[in-house]
């Protein structure tokens, strides 16, 4: 097996065993279980937040120094140490520790390993990105058909069976192939960080396409996580109805594998055009139907365009950065992003504070500011293909 097939073999295996969290489905129930309150989850989730923006754009400096591999085989062996904190936490210093490490591991992937899945295969980087996904949700699929079936209400052996996938996903990371030689005399110092940000921030295509997806991606995730259930329960929705849906909706994660497809039949720019639009019309509905169907099937089709959409825009997002440090200007991009992300979960929150359907409606103008930003990230695209 070629360098480049196993690299992207192995990133398919370890989005699958990272995908298996078995108590994903009770994991504020595990938390509160072990001592702490929904009010120091939040504060925890804050704080940790927080922690990832800090550690965002040291991190992906530090990559360029250390080597791409080094980085994906250290955040994954902590990701795995996580999961064991995660086991054996009780009370609030428990947990907190899981979620420091979380930051650590979250800010240190970014970038990284969509990079090294990029450069190890660009033609098919597209396919790639949207197996990889797939590959996340089965294995996620998986570990909560176990947890419902077997573990039920044993929110512990939930916690030590999560263990064991995150530590072969770390193993088998050392099996990856580097991409790109680290240049270990390169000084990590101010210029190098200037010279990379200014780069970033003068690629106006790519900030405009940073922008697209950020609104994009956050508001479904407002959508599709935080506002679809009130939603469902004022249109007379029962919570077993719920459960039903949030099995359906975590299926259609299977459906990225055939964003590429949908990109090579209608072109890169007319793909983005058509589920932004689709977006902005689910979401318009869903902001103003009062009948169970209409509104169920605009969750659906956000769901299953979010998953078309992103491993379009992640590919755009590796062609458009030029600089030889990748992984450092993706870290930059990521910060950009999780502060336009965080000014729409504010301005979002303060809407539904008034209305929920004009929180919903926010969103889908969110979906057509993300449009025209991705037009301007696009200008005369398909004309080169």
């Amino acid at each position: 097996m070629s360098a480049v097939k196993k690299n992207i073999v192995l990133f398919y295996a370890v989005a699958l065993l990272q995908g298996m969290v078995f108590y994903a489905s009770v994991a504020t129930l595990y938390r509160q279980a072990a001592g702490i309150t929904i009010a120091q989850i939040t504060q925890i989730e804050s704080i940790s937040y927080l922690l990832t923006v800090i550690f965002e754009v040291p991190w992906g400096f530090l990559a360029e120094k250390i080597g791409y591999k080094r980085s994906m085989v250290l955040c994954s062996f902590l990701y795995f140490v996580s999961k064991i904190v995660f086991w054996k936490a009780s009370g609030f210093g428990g947990f907190l520790f899981e979620r420091v490490l979380l930051s650590i591991v979250f800010s240190g992937l970014s970038g990284v390993d969509t990079t090294m899945m990029y450069l190890s295969d660009p033609e098919n980087s597209q396919k790639n990105f949207g197996i990889q996904r797939a590959f996340g949700t089965a294995g996620m699929l998986v570990s909560a058909a176990v947890y419902a079936l077997l573990i039920k209400e044993n929110y512990r052996l939930a916690g030590l069976l999560t263990v064991f996938p995150f530590g072969l996903a770390a193993v088998l990371t050392l099996f990856l192939h580097e991409v790109q030689e680290s240049d270990r005399t390169q000084r990590l110092d101010l210029t190098m960080v200037k010279n990379v940000l200014l780069s970033v921030l003068s690629a106006r295509r790519l900030v405009y396409l940073i922008t697209a997806a950020g609104l994009f991606s956050e508001s479904i995730h407002m959508l599709t996580v935080f506002l679809n259930q009130p939603k469902y329960i004022e249109v007379g929705m029962s919570l077993s109805e719920i459960g039903i849906l949030f099995i359906l909706i975590n299926l259609l994660g299977l459906s990225a594998v055939w964003s590429e497809r949908l990109t090579r039949k209608t072109g890169v720019r007319m793909s983005g055009i058509l589920l932004l639009t689709v977006s902005a019309v689910s979401a318009f509905v869903m902001a103003y139907s009062s009948a169970r169907i209409p509104v169920v099937l605009s969750v659906i089709v956000m769901s299953i365009v979010f998953e078309l959409f992103m491993p379009l825009a992640g590919t755009l997002e590796q062609e458009l950065v030029t600089v030889k440090e990748r992984a450092a200007a993706l870290s930059v991009t990521a910060v950009l992003s999780e502060i336009l992300c965080a000014g729409v979960d504010l301005a979002v929150g303060k809407i539904t504070d008034l209305s929920l359907s004009a929180a919903i409606a926010a969103c889908a103008v969110c979906f057509i500011l993300s449009l025209l930003f991705f037009l301007m990230s696009t200008s005369g695209r398909d004309k080169q293909i």
